[in-house]
């Protein structure tokens, strides 16, 4: 096991704090629009649900989730940067290596999330794919504070 890193009084540890906390509401915002694409999209294909005069359309909630996500992305980026200084900081390096299982969670959704945009940009992906891959980052994100769960 690894110490607990110190109470939150450092500006560093407020920011890493503030961003987690937004980051974290945006990854939420961001994977509801996902799961209504996704639930939408499969009732549109089973011809189970048509869509009403005035509704939002798949196009525009795929639109709607890529902003989410373009916002989201740096806050996620800043929060590890601020957490892993704020870990270095109270522990020295050596400290990462008892975190490696946040900082492997960590990673693994801003990939995703990272891979969600460059994917759009580059090869012009969208739908389905960004959807399952925003869902794959948030729950990245939930395992992070489950294990903030059970270590404390």
């Amino acid at each position: 096991m690894h110490d607990p890193l110190p109470a939150p009084t450092s500006a560093l540890a407020k920011a890493h704090i503030g961003l987690a906390t937004a980051g974290l509401g945006g990854f939420t915002i961001a994977a509801g629009i996902a799961a209504l694409y996704l639930t939408m999209d499969r009732r549109l294909r089973l011809k189970r649900w048509k869509p009403q005069p005035g509704g939002l359309s798949l196009t525009g909630l795929e639109r709607l989730h890529y902003h989410a996500v373009m916002l989201v992305v740096p806050v996620l980026t800043l929060t590890i940067v601020t957490g892993v200084l704020w870990t270095v900081k109270s522990g020295g390096v050596a400290a990462i290596g008892g975190r490696w299982i946040e900082v492997v969670m960590a990673a693994a959704a801003w990939l995703c999330s990272a891979a969600i945009l460059v994917m759009r940009a580059a090869l012009g992906v969208r739908g389905r794919k960004s959807a399952l891959l925003t869902l794959a980052a948030f729950a990245c994100t939930l395992l992070v504070l489950v294990w903030y769960g059970v270590r404390a």
